[in-house]
């Protein structure tokens, strides 16, 4: 399993994605909020901690455990929130498109960017 990293940029991450699937382990701190653009298709694990999920124009939320998949519904925005500290495997399947864009939002400071991804033509 790759091992958690911080929040730094990580352009590209999820850039080669034709021939197998994607995964990527991240540490969030208690109420960080990974904002997740256009990720329809990428599927969510905490190894560890709890985590709550809201997607744009979706009609429940839903909160995690470890263990526990799930994977986003629709394009847009979705927010993903570190209840307390937590450890989070992002995956992007085979023949899933790779999300737009997915920051990192933490209280004390502002947004950083972690992965952008190259925009198809």
């Amino acid at each position: 399993m790759p091992s958690p990293t911080s929040a730094q940029s990580k352009p590209g991450i999820f850039a080669s994605l034709v021939a197998a699937s994607a995964t990527h382990a991240l540490a969030l701190h208690r109420g960080e909020l990974l904002c997740i653009y256009d990720g329809e298709g990428m599927r969510l694990t905490p190894v560890c901690g709890v985590l709550w999920i809201t997607e744009q124009d979706g009609a429940n939320d839903t909160v995690l455990l470890p263990g526990e998949t799930y994977q986003i519904q629709k394009p847009g925005l979705a927010l993903v929130q570190a209840h307390r500290s937590a450890q989070v495997v992002m995956e992007v399947p085979v023949g899933t498109p790779a999300p737009g864009r997915v920051d990192l939002v933490s209280c004390s400071e502002p947004a950083t960017r972690l992965m952008t991804f190259p925009q198809c033509a």
